[in-house]
């Protein structure tokens, strides 16, 4: 605690002097002025002053080292990266913002075209669902900043991915990939305009053995955009199917006490050979754009999406997990402009409908017809919000922003009796809720000079329980409270054509936090938790062919109360599990090396250690910090672009994700020291072939 203290104060120093030592010789560019008129498919268009908020183009997605979309966001300053297995498709990959360990997929915003696509429930998000070749930019805004555009579990923060525009010029392009572990890829993007009507198509292929046994991985993807031109705006229909298998080889276990550690001695065989899961999505987006005049234009999104999951546990006595979840949305906003003293302001207001339907059954068997248990749920939510921005003069800029959200429950579980399975199975009483949620902002922006600016923003979100909470241990965890949360965070920001420093410093506080306690196996609402961090970026272009881009965060989250209720330890002020105190990460980028005919890449990447899952009172061994080196070469060859891949080049043998006993919470000492783990790949290699046409 002291030790990370001593860090975080000497960080503010040492960037509040590079600020200001830098901005000495920093370029003079124009005064910040708000984003341009138009609507588009993104709320932040608008812009959030007072916020952290990060811009990533395509060319830092195409750069990258990284072998898929999730891992590449565990580079991104104040992210942490989580997964279990590895290898592409990332189906059990977690996005973490702002440290809320095992719970941080449940309170970041996953988002395409400022659509969600964080489900009712807790399922991992398949991230080569979006094809990194379709994708214009990524948009992360840490924090609660984002709570009043998108709303309920916009709290850890957004990350909201753009995709190229059919109307846009988009090359023809067909790539192939073979990688360790069996690895093999193909995908293809094609595009044609026809006048005023764009079609854009991608479909993928992938199959890979992965680095464990019974970690198969099977995935096609198709994807599609058709675009018309109106005179005044533009119709749009994305549309989404996917088909998913992949092999589930469970943990690697360590027995301290009994001299027993397959992490070391066996990484690569499964604990459970015979499990698997499968996935199949269709998602339909229908809507439009209109601008009315100059300064008025709307956005109109409805959108379906049908998931159906099946998955097979041996060691369960309801073997069969069948779940069926559809969820519908309609979000119709307005973008107006208009002028406040003679000064530029914005206003985006709008309504956000959802609706989801739940419907998950426990069987024996595939082949019995009945289920054991049925987890059957709905939720309605109707969102009503406004976001301003207006620049008082020509070196301040405010922002504030309100959100009303109300929220409709029902669900329970029903137990069949005389069907067969698990004779203990549970059987929760069903219920109805309703709650009203306010999630608000304020946002300023000061010029020091006209590319030096300070920033500072206070806000509060909100998150509901989804239904894997819901359903929790008991059934009283059915009607688990919604969360709230208070941050508020400070920062400055350099940048001109060689340089950009940004560094913030924030603080939040939470109360009635949604976790999982493992000293009584029960979800709950937590008392007090508090998080507070620094985070620091510099992108630096130290020549035409070579940049490089670094970032450091610091984060303390922790218990402000004791949540321990059946054992002696007290959990006041112990770190959540599953949250490195620190992150840093370090990319440098060779540009047209070798007769201009090589780009080169190199990340470095280093993860504090951290407590494993269910060490709420930090009594365990925690996951120990690592370090990775990843290279990228690239380049062109006659008609054919290239790339070639090397990732964890040092061989480390390292673990993103453990799990410790509930029952040393317990009081029981012999459950000590008998952890589970899930290794991570050593050096892995892919190389890509890909041609225009």
């Amino acid at each position: 605690m002291i030790e990370l203290k001593l860090i975080f104060n000497f960080s503010k120093l040492f960037f509040i002097f590079l600020f200001f030592s830098l901005s000495i010789n920093a370029e003079e560019n124009s005064i910040f002025n708000l984003p341009e008129i138009f609507v588009t498919n993104t709320r932040t268009n608008i812009g959030l002053p007072g916020s952290s908020t990060k811009v990533y183009s395509q060319d830092y997605i195409s750069n990258s080292a990284a072998t898929n979309l999730a891992e590449l966001m565990g580079n991104i300053a104040g992210i942490q990266y989580r997964d279990l297995f590895g290898g592409a498709g990332q189906i059990n990959a977690t996005i973490d913002m702002r440290g809320f360990g095992a719970a941080g997929k449940a309170n970041t915003l996953i988002m395409i075209n400022g659509r969600k696509l964080n489900d009712l429930d807790m399922g991992g998000l398949s991230w080569d669902l979006i094809p990194a070749e379709t994708i214009e930019r990524i948009e992360v805004i840490p924090g609660n900043a984002g709570s009043v555009l998108y709303g309920d579990g916009a709290v850890g923060g957004v990350i909201n991915i753009i995709t190229t525009n059919a109307l846009s010029k988009i090359n023809n392009r067909f790539t192939t990939t073979y990688g360790s572990h069996d690895h093999f890829q193909e995908n293809i993007t094609l595009h044609k305009r026809f006048g005023n009507f764009g079609l854009m198509i991608n479909g993928d292929i992938l199959d890979n053995n992965n680095y464990r046994r019974n970690n198969k991985h099977e995935q096609y993807t198709l994807n599609s955009e058709m675009r018309y031109k109106l005179l005044k705006g533009e119709l749009y229909l994305y549309s989404n199917f996917n088909r998913d298998y992949h092999g589930l080889p469970g943990e690697r276990i360590t027995r301290d006490l009994e001299g027993r550690n397959e992490y070391k001695t066996d990484r690569l065989s499964a604990e459970t050979p015979s499990d698997w899961a499968k996935e199949n999505n269709i998602a339909l987006t229908l809507g439009g754009i209109f601008n009315f005049n100059k300064n008025f234009g709307t956005v109109i999104d409805s959108h379906y999406t049908v998931k159906d999951q099946d998955a097979y546990y041996a060691g369960s006595s309801n073997h069969i997990t069948d779940t069926v979840l559809r969820h519908y949305s309609i979000t119709p906003r307005f973008t107006h402009d208009y002028q406040l003293n003679n000064m530029p302001s914005k206003n985006i207001f709008g309504i956000d409908v959802n609706y989801a339907d739940y419907s998950s059954d426990r069987k024996a068997s595939v082949h019995v017809t009945n289920p054991k248990q049925r987890h059957k749920s709905n939720q309605l939510s109707i969102g009503l919000y406004s976001q301003n921005s207006t620049n008082l003069s020509d070196k301040l800029n405010f922002s504030t922003g309100l959100r009303i959200q109300r929220i409709l429950f029902h669900g329970g579980t029903v137990l069949y009796k005389d069907a067969e399975g698990d004779a203990n199975t549970a059987d929760n009483d069903t219920i109805s809720q309703s709650d009203n949620r306010l999630g608000a902002n304020i946002g300023v922006e000061y010029f020091l000079k006209p590319n030096l600016s300070i920033f500072g923003r206070t806000a509060r979100s909100f998150r509901i329980a989804n239904i894997d909470e819901r359903i929790g241990a008991d059934g009283i965890s059915m009607a688990l409270k919604p969360q709230t949360s208070y941050d508020f965070e400070i920062g400055a920001l350099l940048k001109n054509n060689k340089i950009s420093i940004q560094s913030s410093v924030y603080l939040m506080f939470l109360r009635n936090e949604i976790y999982f306690n493992s000293s009584n196996s029960k979800n709950l609402n937590l008392g007090r938790t508090k998080r507070y961090g620094i985070e620091n970026t510099i992108t630096y272009n130290l020549t035409d062919s070579l940049s490089m881009d670094t970032n450091v965060s610091l984060l303390k989250s922790y218990f402000q109360d004791n949540v321990n209720t059946a054992g002696p330890y007290d959990t006041t002020d112990e770190d959540i599990p599953l949250v490195a105190n620190i992150t840093a990460n370090s990319n440098l980028y060779f540009k047209n090396i070798f007769n201009k005919k090589i780009d080169f890449t190199t990340t470095a990447r280093f993860v504090g250690k951290k407590n494993k899952e269910n060490d709420q009172n930090n009594i365990e061994t925690a996951i120990s910090s690592y370090y990775l080196l990843d290279l990228k070469l690239s380049g062109d060859f006659f008609s054919f672009n290239w790339d070639l891949k090397a990732n964890n080049v040092l061989g480390n043998e390292y673990h993103t994700y453990g799990v410790s006993s509930a029952f040393c919470q317990q009081t029981y000492p012999s459950y000590c020291k008998r952890e589970s783990v899930y290794p991570m790949p050593e050096q892995t290699f892919t190389f890509s072939l890909s041609r225009d046409f």
